[in-house]
């Protein structure tokens, strides 16, 4: 069945999108802007939610549309309504009443998924008030939480069904404020004993068993362990905004993924590397100007022919590791795209490793140069071999990024590890102000 998502750049709709596409659905994207992170398998159209008229004719053919963007729901049921496909859309409380107007408006056939809190290790725009909600629920109040996964799971399995009406979404075992503050001091997190401003909060009422029982869905994490999630998340982050960031020189947690086949953010085309119709569905695809691979130290680590699942998982953490990597070395631009994108490439169901984007690191590495990178790291590769054929990728340039390059990695490192989570101790040191300060201002 062919499917649209609208929101495909957000996270949400991102893994929507990848796991629907890898069902073997014919998946479609609309957003405001593109992302090179959204899975290369998905047509990706521009779209404004807030234009009327903005998805006339991206809706045609479509048997199911999923909106999970933040914005007006009239145009997308409009055109769902027209196209004649089901909408299935995920309506935060605050999005809930917009969205039961404009399906009744347009007369449009549609499933209204009704979450709790959706919370995780994500920490994008919005978080924050989930953990703030956390802080300040009352001591037995139970908090309605669900995961970030097992969202994204269920609108899979809503996109194919044929349903309609509303559903809720609750995670199994709803945590208290109290359970849910405990398991927050348990993990480090520097909470007072009693938090200032606490009390009963207002939160959606929502039936906790209305998926499981109606659609026979199994969660993947209760109430606690999706606290538990939140707070992996937190971990090497400052707040920011109504989210996180990362606080400088720390490599936290990620929170997204990282697809095979990224397009280049220079529009440049990936090229076939194997012949003429033997390309395999797990194939990464090469660029020309960065066309060097080896196997050297991988056919020992990561001998093959590997399996789609080992595929799966260790290719896809390791581009998250060379993410952190190239991020610790300095690498910026174009040359950190290739560097998490490339440097790691699945060819043949074998792991290989890209030269032409591995020897970027002498530039950054004191007392490494490509003459010691092609003969200590990669197997002697000889000299006449052109690593890269069309020239170098852009890197940091002028006379402060000449003196800072022997320092800059170095640096980052010390502050990586300085940004390391205390030990835990019995008596948080923060005072109560410091506390109510860190927890309440946004």
């Amino acid at each position: 069945m062919r499917v649209l998502i609208t929101g495909v750049t957000t996270p949400t709709g991102r893994a929507v999108a990848r796991m629907l596409a890898a069902a073997g659905h014919d998946v479609a994207g609309a957003d405001r802007v593109r992302h090179r992170y959204v899975d290369p398998r998905i047509e990706v159209y521009i779209a404004d939610p807030g234009s009327a008229g903005a998805y006339r004719g991206i809706v045609d053919g479509c048997d199911t549309v999923v909106d999970v963007s933040d914005g007006p729901v009239a145009a997308v049921a409009a055109a769902a309504q027209e196209a004649g496909a089901r909408l299935v859309v995920l309506a935060s409380p605050e999005r809930e009443t917009l969205a039961r107007t404009a399906i009744a408006a347009t007369g449009a056939r549609a499933l209204l998924v009704r979450p709790g809190l959706v919370a995780g290790r994500r920490t994008a725009e919005g978080s924050r008030s989930v953990v703030r909600a956390l802080l300040s629920a009352g001591g037995s109040q139970r908090v309605p939480l669900v995961h970030t996964d097992d969202v994204e799971r269920f609108l899979v399995i809503a996109a194919t069904s044929d349903r309609t009406g509303a559903v809720d979404l609750i995670a199994p075992e709803p945590v208290s404020g109290s359970k849910a503050r405990a398991i927050l001091r348990e993990s480090g997190l520097r909470i007072p004993p009693r938090v200032p401003g606490t009390g009963r909060v207002r939160l959606p009422a929502l039936d906790p068993a209305a998926a499981q029982d109606e659609w026979n869905f199994g969660y993947g994490w209760t109430g606690a362990e999706v606290v538990e999630d939140i707070v992996r998340g937190l971990v090497g982050r400052r707040a920011h905004g109504t989210g996180f960031r990362a606080r400088r020189g720390a490599i936290p947690l990620t929170d997204h993924v990282i697809p095979a086949r990224a397009t280049t953010s220079d529009g440049h085309p990936l090229e076939v590397a194997a012949p003429e119709g033997l390309e395999g569905e797990f194939d990464d695809r090469v660029d020309p100007r960065i066309p060097v691979h080896t196997a050297t130290n991988t056919s020992e680590a990561l001998p093959g022919p590997m399996s789609p699942l080992t595929i799966d998982l260790q290719a896809g953490a390791i581009r998250l590791a060379n993410a952190a990597m190239g991020h610790m070395i300095a690498l910026e631009g174009i040359a950190l795209e290739h560097w998490t994108s490339r440097v790691t490439s699945v060819l043949g169901h074998h792991i290989f490793i890209n030269a032409s984007i591995g020897v970027l690191a002498a530039d950054n590495m004191p007392g490494w140069d490509e003459d010691s990178i092609r003969r200590d790291v990669y197997g002697a590769i000889p000299p006449e071999v052109p690593l890269q054929p069309q020239g170098r990728p852009p890197m940091p340039t002028g006379l402060g990024s000449t003196w800072g390059r022997p320092k800059r990695p170095d640096g980052c490192w010390r502050r990586h590890c300085a940004s390391a989570p205390p030990p835990k101790r019995s008596t948080p040191p923060r005072t109560e102000k410091r506390c109510r300060a860190a927890i309440s201002k946004s």
